[in-house]
């Protein structure tokens, strides 16, 4: 069937910056903080260099009033957000020299606000304000204005490296366990087991899957699968649906951490998850996600029971170890150290690309095509390191053995089978050739 557009369509398009900017971020989770970022550039830093709609305005601030909310009466307003950026385009379409100027002054309050004392409560992280400005290129972007950002970009304070930072070990890991619901738990042994990202845990219940194995090879599974008897870790597919989107491993130790939870969950809400439900949910009996971030400030509060997580100098606010991203830092080492029976370079890039990375360069994405089943080949070298408890490391290395026996008399049977084929191949050939030298005598 032909689609048909009109001049009224082509024009409602063209004239809505803000749906054009939403239009060109496939991630909903990448959406929602760019987003939220260009709603504070536009509504709060330009409130005043912006026309806008200032009824709109008004209108938005006696309605928050007579709500009385004070967390809502001290927002940005941003009634006119979607018109602040149709002006904002418009203005820079018309005149860049002048939105150059706007943004190297912008650029410049920012950098003073990093140059300050790390205690104060205006300080700015140097590494953050890259991301500031990633929301305008986009909106100029996906609505033609070409712009110089070469020179906003020189702007740029240095960034801000932390060597001190770190990983969480195993013993830290374990101590965090101690403190734990069954939902803490399973993002706690996940996350460390996976090296997923924070935001990667923003996924719903059908995109778990249990890896087996049977028959001498691995088989997918799903979320609600009763037997997991034979199972050898499991998957998550991550950022779903998107271009970033990748499978992450976890283990068995993790799976059951999962499932413990998938019991509590039956408990509060009296029905299994379904299968778009999201893994993360909020503390009652209602099924409402709980936000990745709200997730970390809750391992946050348990790190700080455990007595694991410590400021590097009094009264900063540089932390030894990140709070998700120690665990991918945990998930990094032992995955690296993890010895393999690929070649180390085939091993590194499919190492990289459990990390969510396209390899050891942007090429082997399109190039190093890995079928999960190897990944999965790969990653079981790893899980006894990866499992935190003793005891379930030693189901994993009990596991790992019994799998390179089986390997190992595989390997046996088929050599045997194949010097059976070359004996009778060699004696078929022998009698051949006496039968031959008989009929000649």
């Amino acid at each position: 069937m032909t689609v048909k557009l009109d001049k009224k369509d082509v024009t409602q398009t063209t004239e809505d910056a803000l749906a054009l900017f939403r239009t060109g971020i496939k991630s909903e989770k990448t959406r929602e903080t760019y987003e939220k970022r260009l709603k504070e550039f536009l509504c709060g830093t330009l409130e005043n260099y912006l026309d806008g709609d200032k009824d709109l305005r008004e209108k938005q601030r006696q309605q928050r009033l007579a709500d009385g909310d004070k967390k809502k009466i001290s927002l940005i307003l941003d009634a006119d957000f979607s018109i602040r950026a149709n002006e904002l385009v418009k203005k820079t379409k018309e005149d860049p020299d002048e939105i150059m100027g706007l943004l190297l002054t912008y650029s410049t309050k920012l950098k003073e606000r990093c140059e300050k004392s790390k205690e104060d409560p205006d300080y700015l992280n140097p590494n953050t304000i890259p991301n500031m400005f990633k929301p305008i290129k986009k909106l100029f972007k996906m609505n033609g204005v070409h712009f110089e950002w070469q020179r906003i970009d020189v702007t740029y304070p240095e960034s801000e490296t932390n060597p001190e930072s770190r990983g969480y070990t195993r013993e830290e890991i374990s101590e965090i366990l101690k403190f734990t619901n069954p939902l803490e738990s399973s993002v706690t042994l996940t996350a460390s087991s996976s090296g997923m990202r924070r935001g990667g845990f923003d996924f719903t219940w059908d995109c778990i899957r249990p890896v087996y194995r049977r028959n001498n090879d691995y088989v997918m599974g799903s979320f609600d699968d009763k037997d997991d008897s034979d199972i050898v870790c499991g998957m998550i597919i991550v950022y779903a649906g998107s271009n970033a989107q990748y499978f992450a491993l976890f283990t068995p130790e993790a799976w059951g951490a999962i499932q413990v939870y998938r019991t509590q969950w039956r408990s509060d809400v009296l029905h299994d998850p379904k299968p778009k439900d999201p893994f993360l949910k909020r503390t009652g009996n209602s099924v409402i996600a709980l936000s990745c971030d709200a997730m970390a400030n809750r391992l946050n509060k348990i790190l700080k029971k455990a007595k694991i997580r410590e400021p590097l100098e009094a009264g900063k606010r540089n932390y030894d170890i990140p709070i998700m991203n120690g665990f991918r830092r945990f998930f990094n080492k032992i995955n690296k150290e993890t010895l393999s029976n690929d070649s180390p370079l085939a091993a590194l890039i499919k190492k990289e690309m459990m990390m969510s990375h396209t390899g050891l360069l942007k090429l082997d994405k399109n190039y190093f095509q890995t079928h999960w089943k190897e990944l999965v080949i790969e990653y079981l070298e790893a899980v006894p390191s990866l499992t935190i408890s003793s005891e379930e490391r030693a189901k994993a290395d009990n596991k790992r053995l019994r799998s390179e026996k089986l390997n190992q008399e595989q390997l046996r049977k088929q050599m045997k089978d194949e010097l059976k084929e070359e004996l009778k191949k060699e004696f078929s050939f022998f009698v051949e050739g006496f039968k031959s030298k008989s009929k000649s005598n």
